[in-house]
């Protein structure tokens, strides 16, 4: 499709594109702090626009509603763990339990640094529209899809007692449920602390069923 005149037209250097490109991602940015700060129920367009410095034409143009822009600042936030946990075990050895160490830790380092990141990851998503909630059901089995592929080896014998997609799953709730806990209380633990406590939960889990000695 051929660009249109408007898209075209250049102002200081920037072309009308650029500049939609770049007030998206102001909006973004504000919405990160504004629903990381108050929450996506206490949040509203003014709060929005005013962290952007925009104006509300411009916002509307570009989500059209709250529930569309917290949409895609939780998209990029997973996005941000996705790619936060990708350079942890590529960081480590190849033996899964030392990947799977460094990606725990790598978790709550994130959430400890990035708390307005925190609170929409691991709060304010299950106060979200239906739709978005999905989105969040995604990001899970994403999330277990991975650790699946860290605990589970070709050997494993798990028969008929144990289904790998629903321990992975297990697991990442355990994780998400620390996270909260821990960002409610203020995160007074250290992140060696809820590192530790983590993997000992994953490493239960497996060895009580049997799972992979390669991850103990």
């Amino acid at each position: 499709m051929a660009e249109t005149r408007s898209n075209r037209r250049v102002y200081r250097g920037i072309s009308a594109q650029e500049r939609t490109d770049a007030r998206r991602q102001q909006f973004l940015d504000a919405g990160k702090t504004v629903f990381g700060t108050l929450g996506i129920q206490a949040a509203n367009v003014k709060d929005i626009c005013a962290a952007a410095g925009l104006t509300e034409r411009y916002y509307y143009e570009a989500f059209g509603s709250l529930s569309k822009l917290f949409e895609a600042v939780y998209l990029q936030a997973v996005d941000r763990l996705r790619q936060v946990l990708d350079e942890a075990a590529s960081r480590s050895p190849q033996e899964s339990s030392a990947q799977l160490r460094s990606m725990i830790r790598s978790y709550f380092e994130l959430l400890k640094s990035d708390r307005h990141l925190a609170r929409i990851l691991i709060l304010e998503i299950y106060g979200a529209a239906p739709a978005i909630k999905n989105l969040y059901e995604y990001s899970v089995r994403q999330f277990a899809a991975r650790i699946e592929k860290l605990i589970a080896t070709p050997d494993a014998e798990l028969g008929q007692r144990l289904n790998s997609k629903l321990v992975a799953v297990a697991l990442v709730g355990a994780a998400s449920g620390l996270a909260m806990h821990w960002r409610l209380g203020g995160y007074k633990e250290p992140v060696s602390v809820m590192t530790d406590n983590c993997f000992a939960i994953f490493a239960a889990v497996l060895r009580t069923s049997d799972w992979s000695p390669a991850i103990l």
